[in-house]
């Protein structure tokens, strides 16, 4: 239900005054404007006991005189189930009402339903021409999800300059998916519109501000980097532990890096151990190969081969490269586990074929085929294929993922 925001503030017990008798004799008589009102204020609760159903009642009756705004808020009451049953094609027939009379809500609503086929038979073209029309008003809301179809080029020819300005106008309004797409597409530097750091920069700051910590990480790589402002690692690790206390998992991981490093920190490995724990408890790969070498060296705790092996093995069922290659040493080498040359093998060679450059590998991998029997080398290779593309599977799943709609 939209957010009744009146200009008067109603008493908590709103419906025992002479005022709301008045408002409610006036709605009685067909008054629209008491009708809407009332609406309103039985569907958030203002001064009065929430009630969806006499909400309904009161913007049905003031939809019935032709009212787009009651209009539209009944389309959502039946869309939502809020005060009747849930009927979608009721709420569509309204919808439409609203938007025919121009009602740029409406318009993005119906464009919406029909671009996504949600509650109706989906149709691209009608859902891009009412969607044109509601941001031809200006409508933040349509110029974003209209700005994702002319950069996609899902219904419309795609226009990477019309898409770019649809973006900027949602985004200049204050619409946060907006911001936080437009940030990106100027940070990808395989992105359709080039590198802009500049720009970047200024979309993450504004996003960083609102306490979206995505936002505040990216912040923070840019200070880490220098990325259109000096490099500053303090405001990089400042950034960082905001990100983090929003259960930003990049982020936790990242201010490990910092502690081990002793960038805008005090170097303190305890700390770091403690950042790399929680974010790998969470499944973060990077933070789990890198506490996996923690302990595989002894260094910062004490040093626990089998502990190594298990941070390696769930780094490397997420496909990471150097935590495969890592366990390969420790099957070869019997470190916590007995020796077994041929996982050690399947390890060595599967961390190779996903992106392992290691002076010594290619030698390690051709002493271990001439140990292997045929048999077992077979096997082996049957095995690396099988696990090769469970991974890359996962890769693709990961790389698929997408940002607010892009």
């Amino acid at each position: 239900m939209p957010a009744f925001a009146p200009f008067f503030m109603l008493p908590p017990s709103f419906e025992k005054t002479a005022e709301f008798k008045g408002v409610l004799e006036r709605a009685e008589a067909g008054s629209l404007d008491a009708q809407i009102m009332l609406g309103d204020i039985y569907g958030e609760g203002i001064g009065v006991k929430k009630d969806e159903a006499k909400s309904f009642y009161w913007y049905q009756k003031a939809a019935e005189q032709g009212d787009a705004e009651a209009q539209y808020n009944l389309a959502i009451c039946y869309y939502e189930g809020e005060g009747t049953e849930k009927n979608f094609q009721k709420g569509l027939e309204y919808f439409a009402k609203a938007a025919e009379q121009g009602m740029a809500e409406a318009q993005f609503s119906l464009g919406e339903l029909y671009y996504h086929g949600e509650g109706v038979k989906k149709d691209v073209k009608k859902g891009i021409h009412w969607l044109t029309k509601s941001a031809e008003q200006g409508d933040p809301k349509a110029c974003f999800s209209l700005g994702e179809s002319y950069f996609s080029g899902e219904g419309v020819e795609k226009n990477v300059d019309y898409a770019l300005k649809l973006l900027t106008h949602a985004a200049e309004f204050g619409l946060t998916e907006a911001q936080l797409v437009l940030a990106y597409l100027y940070y990808d530097p395989e992105s359709d519109i080039g590198i802009d750091y500049e720009q970047a920069f200024r979309w993450f700051s504004r996003l960083a501000k609102k306490k979206l910590p995505e936002a505040q990480e990216k912040l923070a790589d840019m200070y880490y980097l220098g990325q259109s402002v000096p490099q500053d690692f303090k405001k990089s690790a400042y950034w960082l532990r905001l990100a983090a206390k929003q259960g930003l998992v990049d982020a936790t991981y990242k201010l490990g890096v910092l502690y081990t490093e002793g960038k805008g920190v005090k170097q303190n490995i305890k700390k770091a151990i403690e950042y790399y724990q929680q974010a790998a408890e969470q499944g973060h790969d990077d933070s789990q190969f890198n506490l996996g070498n923690k302990y595989y060296l002894g260094n910062g705790v004490k040093q626990d081969y089998v502990k190594a092996r298990q941070l390696f093995e769930q780094a490397g069922e997420q496909g990471h490269y150097m935590a495969l290659n890592n366990l390969g040493i420790i099957y070869l080498q019997g470190q916590g586990v007995e020796v077994n040359y041929q996982e050690a093998y399947v390890l060595l060679q599967l961390g190779k074929n996903l992106g392992v450059n290691l002076e010594g590998t290619d030698l390690l991998i051709g002493q271990l085929q001439l140990m292997l029997t045929k048999t077992a080398l077979s096997q082996a290779n049957k095995e690396i294929k099988a696990r090769q593309k469970k991974i890359v599977l996962l890769l693709q799943e990961k790389m698929a993922t997408p940002i607010d709609g892009f």
